[in-house]
């Protein structure tokens, strides 16, 4: 338990003399694409059904004491007026850095327009606005004046002098996005890009006038049916925030089922590289099923960078789930007849 604590300690000095490539680094999700409202506010009800309803979790770092958790929830659904399909969601993210104990929560709101073109092209465009308040607390923390030379281990009775008066800042976040789709015989690929905290808020637990970098993100999605049962579907993620770059690329090998008494409709597998450019920070394996209408999905992140020392290359783990309502919406169909 000692030794465990210790790693803590230098996982967290790592971190510290670090700062330059992690500044104000936002939360991250391997499977980036089971989040979309995280992902681009435009994909807000970008699927075949009427509603759906999304959750994933993520614990990182769980081998270096207390792990890191992010979690979020979301539910958008198809608005259709005047014959045109809009679309709303809202979206709720929780974020706490280990024994930290910051805190994060994020409530967003997310509006989109599905324009349809010619030629089965469809553009999305989508924006979101959100409230954030993040937090702190220094019960349960040591520091250098809890050293207790007798015993030779930190003691959390004696005092800290350390005053917990620091700010806990909330404010309100602007997001915007736009993406592009289009079906095509044997793929349908969906690319778009993202503006985050679009008015810089300011956030700092010290007194300044600490502004939230802008966080800039495009992504694509291009799922090829090999044959009627084998597809393969390739992502992309790019995303940069003044000094820090994250890169996440690799592809899901599916198979759809014929029709069987589990109701299991399709399962898959993959493999996916994180780089920040600087490093390489992991690699993470992918599996998941469709049953019935529901997307279950697994992954496991084993760390590459610098940090492998401290946490032994033990990265993150989460967990998937969305649930697509079936489309009540008729598509339209031609009906040949004679022409005179």
């Amino acid at each position: 338990m000692l030794l465990k604590k210790y790693l803590h300690y230098i996982f967290v000095l790592f971190i510290l003399i670090s700062g330059e490539n992690i500044f104000s680094q936002d939360i991250h999700f391997s499977q980036f694409y089971a989040t979309p409202l995280n992902l681009n506010p435009s994909l807000t009800g970008h699927c075949k059904g009427d509603w759906r309803i999304m959750g994933i979790h993520r614990s990182q770092w769980k081998s270096v004491n207390v792990p890191y958790l992010t979690q979020s929830v979301g539910f958008d659904h198809q608005l259709y007026l005047y014959s045109q399909n809009f679309s709303w969601g809202i979206n709720y993210v929780h974020d706490k850095s280990g024994n930290l104990n910051l805190e994060a929560n994020k409530f967003y709101g997310s509006f989109a327009y599905h324009i349809k073109l010619p030629e089965f092209n469809v553009l999305h465009i989508g924006v979101q606005v959100g409230y954030v308040m993040k937090g702190h607390s220094l019960s349960g923390q040591t520091y250098p004046e809890q050293w207790d030379a007798l015993t030779g281990i930190f003691n959390n009775s004696l005092p800290s002098n350390e005053s917990g008066a620091f700010d806990e800042p909330s404010y309100v976040d602007l997001n915007a996005g736009l993406s592009w789709s289009k079906k095509f015989k044997k793929f349908e690929p969906t690319v778009g890009a993202a503006v985050y905290h679009i008015t810089q808020p300011t956030e700092s637990y010290l007194p300044g006038d600490n502004k939230l970098p802008s966080r800039i993100v495009f992504h694509a999605d291009i799922p090829i049916d090999l044959t009627k049962q084998v597809y393969l579907d390739p992502k992309i993620l790019w995303m940069t925030m003044k000094s820090a770059n994250d890169f996440i690329g690799g592809a899901n090998l599916g198979y759809k089922l014929p029709s069987n008494l589990l109701k299991l409709n399709s399962f898959w597998f993959g493999g996916y590289l994180r780089n920040g450019f600087s490093n390489t920070d992991a690699v993470f394996f992918v599996a998941g099923v469709n049953y019935r209408d529901f997307d279950i999905g697994f992954s496991y992140d084993i760390n590459l960078s610098g940090l492998k020392a401290a946490t032994r290359n033990k990265g993150a783990f989460e967990i998937s789930l969305i649930y697509t309502s079936p489309s009540t919406i008729t598509p339209n169909k031609a009906i040949p007849c004679d022409r005179y």
